[in-house]
């Protein structure tokens, strides 16, 4: 047996036929307003090649004023809208059958959370539980509350112990900076360009006299403001410290260099 597509008959109620013409004129002059309240009764009819009475499907009402503007705009579309939207909405009924079990199985979750006994919690998972590789089917299944849940203790003390060590350092950062010079943030930029020339990928050879300049003048610059202790490790000087100020010759001899050939951290 061939299915024919569905019609949708539209029937204002308690409304003859002229009355409902004069409705539909009224509303197509005021498609922007909105201002009107119709109750439309849409009856979906399963029309088939079989001769025998119809049979309805579904019968809905609507108190909705969209709904009869977007039948009147589409015209002989509006059968495949319209149903769309029944499907959509008997997918929601679906959907909406399973908010019991749901409930019920977040009740679980929380009865089972308040238990303090390891016997009772193996009773309770093997009356009500399941794997969570079984619970994965579930179309609602969340597991982020489940595992946040599990772990907030430890989570809030992980927070505790960073958010000290942040504000420790952070401490210590604004004691450094305010122990610097006025004139030694602008000296380091010496270095970071002198560097950046240095480090490329490829070099310039007319820039390495340029970059020579600005390591010689930071180090100058260092020299007249370095703390104490510095100069009491002098002679713990390495071979690292004579490559880091020789780059020139080192880049004209083998090419460029990588980065941590510089000994920033010496």
């Amino acid at each position: 047996m061939t299915v024919k597509a569905p019609t949708v008959n539209i029937n204002f109620i308690q409304q003859d036929e002229d009355e409902s013409e004069l409705m539909k004129s009224k509303l197509k002059k005021q498609i922007n307003t909105f201002h009107l309240d119709i109750i439309l009764m849409l009856t979906l009819i399963n029309a088939s090649e079989s001769t025998s009475s119809s049979a309805p499907v579904f019968n809905l009402t609507f108190n909705n004023k969209f709904m009869l503007v977007l039948v009147e705009l589409i015209g002989q579309r509006a059968q495949v809208v319209l149903l769309g939207i029944i499907i959509c909405f008997l997918m929601n009924l679906f959907i909406m059958s399973f908010l019991p079990v749901m409930v019920k199985h977040i009740q679980w979750y929380y009865e089972d959370h308040a238990l303090l006994d390891d016997g009772a919690h193996a009773a309770f998972f093997k009356e009500h539980g399941a794997w969570w590789t079984e619970l994965a089917y579930l179309s609602y299944f969340d597991l982020i509350p489940i595992v946040w849940q599990t772990f907030i203790d430890k989570s809030n003390k992980d927070f505790e112990s960073a958010r000290k060590r942040y504000l420790k350092a952070q401490e210590k950062f604004n004691m450094d900076f305010m122990a610097w010079k006025h004139d030694e943030p602008a000296n380091l930029l010496h270095l970071s360009t002198a560097l950046k020339i240095f480090c490329g990928s490829s070099v310039q050879l007319d820039l390495l006299p340029q970059a020579e300049a600005l390591l010689q003048e930071y180090l100058l610059e260092f020299k007249w403001h370095a703390p104490l202790d510095v100069w009491q490790r002098v002679n713990e000087a390495v071979g690292n410290f004579h490559w880091s100020v020789h780059l020139v010759q080192q880049i004209n001899d083998y090419g460029p260099v990588y980065n941590f050939w510089v000994f920033l951290s010496e």
